[in-house]
């Protein structure tokens, strides 16, 4: 069994209604099938979880919410939804520049520069050590 595979019945750390589990093979087609549906796309959300990232595609038809969950190893490239929802490419420009994910084929690709400045901080919202302590 792949890492990918044996992550991908990761049950999400917070229990939301209507939350489809979605392999990455099948994410873009899952998409298509949201915007034949007419559902809108809300937004894009990224959970860092130690070795894995989950990503949360959210969904929206009148005041009903639908929810993509997919759960990849990290380091693992994610194709954008951009060319379905062209409204995604803010959203995963800032998840590709706050948390290193690396999504490919975003329609306007800022590449790192979104929100943060040259010499500024890389991937700070990445768990790639403790969080320490403050005093205050």
């Amino acid at each position: 069994m792949s890492e990918a595979t044996a992550h991908s019945s990761a049950q999400p750390p917070v229990q939301v209604p209507n939350v489809e589990e979605v392999l990455l093979d099948e994410l873009l087609d899952r998409v298509a099938a949201a915007m034949e549906s007419q559902l809108r796309f809300v937004t894009m959300t990224c959970l860092d979880s130690g070795a894995n990232f989950e990503l949360y595609y959210h969904f929206a038809s009148g005041s009903h919410l639908r929810h993509l969950h997919l759960v990849l190893p990290k380091g693992t490239e994610v194709p954008s939804i951009s060319g379905i929802y062209f409204a995604a490419f803010l959203v995963e420009n800032e998840i590709k520049e706050l948390f290193g994910l690396p999504i490919t084929g975003i329609a306007l690709d800022y590449h790192g520069r979104l929100l943060l400045t040259e010499g500024g901080p890389e991937r700070p919202m990445l768990k790639e050590r403790p969080v320490e302590k403050r005093d205050v």
